[in-house]
């Protein structure tokens, strides 16, 4: 594999290691009683995402790409702490659409092999996801 394209991957495995989605996770988001669902919704799309990027690691492991330490989640991340769920879904929203961003700017740029259809695997997760936002946003 050639080094922009291991370089590419480790930067896609560093960056949605590190999403806004992923410090969801950790951020406890709360609700209402009766409007769970939500919280739910946005802690099992991390989990997915988590579960798309550690099989991502794993392949690039197999290949014997040395994977880097993501490091901390960005600082500014910590003003979602503890935030109601209705508040933090446009924040996740804007987010997902960077990133999405960012995933198809990387998939266009991988030659056609198992990383860019991870890659792009991943990407459409993300899509489904971005998708699932919205519909939390939606007043029910």
């Amino acid at each position: 594999m050639e080094p922009a394209q291991v370089a590419m991957l480790q930067g896609l495995l560093r960056t949605e290691s590190r999403s806004l989605l992923q410090y969801a996770a950790e951020a406890y988001p709360w609700s209402k009683a009766g409007e769970q669902g939500a919280c739910d919704a946005i802690r099992a799309m991390a989990r997915a995402e988590a579960d798309a990027v550690a099989k991502l690691g794993r392949w690039l492991a197999k290949q014997r790409v040395p994977l880097t330490f993501p490091g901390a989640f960005p600082i500014s991340f910590t003003t979602s702490n503890f935030i109601a769920a209705r508040a933090f879904v446009p924040r996740l929203i804007v987010d997902a659409q960077q990133h999405i961003a960012a995933v198809e700017k990387t998939c266009a740029a991988l030659t056609p092999d198992d990383g860019r259809a991870l890659a792009q695997s991943f990407l459409e997760l993300k899509k489904s996801h971005l998708l699932k936002l919205s519909a939390l946003q939606t007043p029910a």
